[in-house]
C-alpha cells in the first residue's frame, strides 16, 4: 500500500519577500523547514543540521546553508554537504503552490 501524502501550510508566497527565504517550525513534522526562492524556483529544506542538530542559516547570495554551531555548509539547490567529504545531506520537502500559498508535502 502506498503512503498517502500529507500537506502542511507553510506560508504565503509573498511572505518570502526580498530576502527570498522564510523559516517555520512544523510541529506535525517535528522539523524546522526553510523555504528558499532561488532563481524563481521554490525549494524547501529541513534546516536542522544532519551533522549534529544545529540550526542552519540560509545564505542565498552564497548559494548555501551554514550551520551556526560548527560551520558545516550545504548546497541550497541540492542539499549536499559542501564543507566535508560525507554522504550527509539535507532533507528536502516537496512544495505545492496553490492560490498563492506554499504547502509542504510529506510522505509521498
Amino acid at each position: 500500500m502506498d503512503a498517502v501524502p500529507r500537506r502542511f501550510l507553510l506560508c504565503r508566497r509573498d511572505e518570502l519577500g526580498p530576502q527570498r527565504t522564510i523559516t517555520r517550525w512544523l510541529e506535525d513534522l517535528r522539523d524546522e523547514v526553510t523555504v528558499v526562492e532561488l532563481n524563481g524556483e521554490i525549494l524547501a529544506w529541513s534546516t536542522i543540521c544532519p551533522h549534529f542538530g544545529g540550526r542552519l542559516e540560509a545564505r542565498v547570495g552564497e548559494g548555501a546553508f551554514q550551520c551556526r554551531w560548527h560551520g558545516w555548509r550545504f548546497d541550497l539547490r541540492t542539499g549536499a554537504c559542501l564543507s566535508h567529504e560525507t554522504t550527509c545531506r539535507l532533507r528536502r520537502y516537496e512544495i505545492v503552490e496553490r492560490d498563492g500559498m506554499l504547502e509542504v508535502e510529506y510522505g509521498a
